[in-house]
């Protein structure tokens, strides 16, 4: 009988060992894939063979991870088709194996499509699906209250953005597309714009939002991503100063949007 530790090692590899895909849709697990030892400590029992029995659970743990990378990245299924989706994400999901927070399985996946040469349009509509996936799973901070805003000089070491905001520039409006997804009757994405935008996705609740904002703007929040409220508006002071007339305006924006948030620690 084979050792339980070389056992499991051999289950390991075995069941994450990629499946064998065909551009029609098929998919195998080769019998070559599956060690002897592991073959031979298979209760032969009265089913199917020890390779068949094996095989059904590599089918299931690909069908597990395919199905969370195709929930988190509908746009882009949808521009390819669910079959050359999977032809991409497999071997990603080779290079990127899931860790503890399967939340987190596409984290890689924008990144790794442009490194591999993938067209524009899909590598922009993956950051777009992630986004809007770590926009819906981020946490929520305490909102600004009545207190907080009667002293707002020590405010600005504690107010930030809510974990939920993305900021993205894109050269098109997918948001359209990505809610008729959802809704399940798609229509295709608007004709890009002739310069790319800058928009801001937002949560509140559990209501996701997307809203185009100007440069200015979208430069100042990236500061924010980087430091306190109050070190970011000294830096739009020295980069933008013309744009520091547009703060009033932008809080009271970002307020209605949920976009503020106030850390419990300064």
């Amino acid at each position: 009988m084979i050792a339980l530790r070389r056992f499991q090692e051999d289950w390991a590899t075995s069941t994450s060992a990629p499946l064998a895909l065909s551009p029609d849709g098929g998919a195998r697990a080769p019998e070559s894939d599956f060690s002897r030892a592991l073959l031979e400590s298979v209760d032969p029992g009265t089913g199917p063979n020890a390779a068949a029995r094996l095989s059904a659970y590599r089918f299931q743990y690909w069908f597990r991870l395919l199905t969370l990378l195709q929930k988190d990245f509908p746009l882009v299924g949808h521009l390819e088709g669910w079959t050359k989706f999977n032809l991409r994400a497999a071997p990603y999901l080779q290079a990127h194996p899931p860790q503890a927070d399967l939340g987190r399985l596409g984290s890689a996946f924008p990144d790794w499509l442009s490194s591999g040469r993938a067209p524009s349009t899909l590598v922009e509509a993956a950051r777009v699906d992630l986004a809007w996936s770590e926009a819906f799973l981020a946490y929520e901070l305490p909102l600004p209250t009545a207190a907080d805003l009667a002293t707002p000089d020590s405010l600005l070491d504690r107010l930030g953005l809510q974990p939920a905001v993305r900021v993205l520039r894109l050269s098109r409006n997918w948001f359209p597309l990505k809610s008729s997804l959802e809704s399940g009757v798609p229509v295709p994405p608007g004709p890009p714009p002739r310069q790319a935008r800058w928009w801001a996705i937002s949560r509140t609740g559990s209501v996701l939002r997307a809203e185009p904002v100007e440069p200015a703007l979208a430069e100042f929040l990236g500061m924010l991503f980087e430091g306190s409220t109050r070190a970011a508006l000294e830096r739009l002071a020295r980069s933008r100063p013309a744009a520091v007339r547009r703060i009033p305006d932008w809080f009271r924006r970002g307020a209605e949007l949920g976009w503020w948030g106030v850390s419990p620690i300064p």
